[in-house]
């Protein structure tokens, strides 16, 4: 169950410009707006989090964070 691959990188394009960061601490945002992305697809809050906090400071942008943690929910990294 899940996504593929080139289903989650079209989803990362298409969220590309309409995610933007909603809170004057943007690392904050970044995770935030990648929470609402990753559950809008149908992932579990308590699956997300983890995943999310340990790529928070490797990632610059909002699509990088929902990417490189699709690949990790997605293909088990």
């Amino acid at each position: 169950s899940g996504i593929g691959v080139k289903t989650a990188q079209r989803i990362c394009l298409e969220l590309k410009d309409k995610l933007k960061p909603t809170s004057s601490d943007e690392s904050v945002g970044l995770l935030t707006n990648a929470e609402v992305a990753l559950t809008g697809l149908g992932f579990r809050l308590n699956e997300v989090r983890p995943v999310l906090r340990g790529l928070a400071r490797e990632c610059s942008s909002v699509e990088e964070l929902v990417r490189r943690a699709l690949a990790r929910l997605v293909g088990g990294e």
